[in-house]
């Protein structure tokens, strides 16, 4: 959205790249450098530089479970699933909480909001991440 309009519904916001699943929150145009930044190693201070008014948030599932990177936080911060992220994130919660699956929350939260809609993917994350390792602490 661009305010209160919907300024595109093509946009995607989940991929899978180097046994990661990547979701975004946000302006769309952070996402490709966020990508980048978090393959990079993640450093806070490498950070892509960002001075819009609104607030982004990176998802990073892995073989360490589910990571938040945010545009306050820009360390990474853990969840169990399920888990909602973005502007609907309370509603889809509250639909998952009822008995929804995840795209079926999804599509209320776009059914009823003018910031959630276009194309909705579904990603199995197990299936993503079929092979990948959870990584381990060497001493």
């Amino acid at each position: 959205t661009w305010g209160d309009q919907i300024c595109g519904r093509a946009h995607k916001k989940i991929r899978i790249e180097s046994g990661t699943v990547y979701a975004f929150c946000g302006p769309t145009a952070m996402f490709e450098p966020l990508v980048k930044w978090h393959k990079a190693g993640h450093d806070p201070a490498a950070l892509p530089e960002y001075k819009g008014d609104h607030g982004w948030s990176l998802v990073a599932i892995d073989g360490d479970g589910i990571g938040k990177y945010t545009s306050t936080c820009p360390f990474i911060e853990r969840f169990d699933p399920p888990v909602a992220f973005g502007a609907g994130c309370d509603y889809a919660m509250g639909a998952m909480w009822a008995g929804k699956d995840a795209r079926e929350a999804i599509e209320l939260v776009a059914q009823h909001t003018n910031h959630t809609g276009g194309e909705i993917q579904v990603i199995n994350v197990a299936e993503a991440l079929a092979g990948v390792t959870r990584l381990e602490a060497v001493a």
